[in-house]
């Protein structure tokens, strides 16, 4: 019987393993570039820049609520039907019909609450559902200092069905429909409702009429005027004397079932640089609690759209060695 020599098989694999390790030292390191996508240019909870919402994302998880990150429509559509809070803030790409359709359908339901944020037209496939739209035209204070020509806002962060009541300030008609349009009275102390902020680019929201639906104001600017011609100044085209005016940058609606929907017509309000605006952060941060601690109930779940954002890639060059 032919025997092993275990020492010399020891010392042949001992002498292998030297020259696999020798041999590595002259083959090439290799590079492997791992793409991740980012959000520099959007309101997304994972961009960290001033147009970013990482700062709500991380307030409302200090509020104890359950937040939930939604990359796409399936997931979007998915946790929504589980019922929540769902924040859209600024979207980039627009909400098509079928996906507003189902949102609307849930709210109606009762399922679910949204919060609404956005400046531009990107939104309105949702909006329209209630009958509202916003035109993408930016408003102006009513005296340029040549800086900042944006608006302040009265804003009610939500409306407290026990503190306050509605003052019906008219009735609407367009062709055969008529709606009702009210403004929040409070039984208690309004200024304790009432937020007045900055505004950074509020568009001219329109509310055309539905029967079934109350509207409640819940955000109107100081006196201003429409930027009608987009070309970032107030001029004979946008204005004539005399005709600044107080426009609607907010609006609630209350469902049968008693699910709610707050559409303002500016982001900015929930974005990184609001939250750290020096002297005003607390105002901007006390405003978005109070708001979604009126809608959403403690410990609730909170969807944020991330759906609809165009993210960049952005690559990491790892070196790898075949060795290893």
């Amino acid at each position: 019987m032919y025997r092993v020599d275990a020492p010399k098989i020891g010392f042949f694999l001992f002498l292998l393993a030297i020259i696999g390790i020798v041999a590595s030292l002259f083959v090439p390191t290799k590079i492997i570039e791992i793409g991740t996508l980012i959000y520099p240019k959007s309101a997304s909870p994972l961009n960290k820049g001033y147009i970013g919402t990482k700062k709500l994302y991380d307030l409302l998880q200090s509020m104890g609520y359950e937040v939930v990150i939604a990359d796409n429509e399936e997931q979007l559509l998915g946790y929504a039907e589980k019922g929540a809070t769902v924040l859209i803030i600024a979207p980039d790409k627009p909400l098509d019909e079928n996906e507003s359709l189902i949102l609307y359908n849930l709210w109606s339901k009762g399922i679910i609450n949204l919060i609404v944020a956005d400046e531009n037209t990107t939104s309105n496939a949702l909006l329209e559902k209630y009958g509202l739209s916003i035109t993408g035209k930016a408003l102006f204070q009513y005296q340029l200092n040549g800086y900042y020509p944006y608006p302040y806002a009265k804003l009610y962060p939500g409306i407290d069905k026990i503190q306050v009541v509605c003052r019906f300030i008219r009735t609407a008609e367009e062709g055969n429909t008529t709606c009702s349009i009210c403004k929040p009275l409070s039984r208690q102390n309004l200024s304790s409702l009432r937020f007045v902020l900055r505004l950074n680019w509020a568009s001219l929201f329109t509310i055309s009429c539905r029967d079934d639906v109350r509207y409640i104001i819940i955000g109107e600017t100081m006196p201003s005027v429409v930027d009608v011609n987009d070309n970032g100044v107030i001029d004979s085209d946008d204005v004539k004397p005399g005709e600044y005016t107080v426009y609607i940058v907010g609006v609630e609606v209350v469902s049968d079932k008693g699910s709610r929907v707050i559409f303002l017509s500016d982001s900015f309000l929930f974005t990184n640089q609001a939250f750290e605006m020096p002297m005003e952060n607390e105002s901007y941060i006390l405003f978005v609690k109070k708001l979604v601690s009126n809608i959403a109930e403690n410990g609730s779940r909170i969807i944020i759209d991330n759906s609809h954002y165009i993210p960049e890639k952005e690559y990491m060059n790892l070196p790898y060695h075949p060795a290893v």
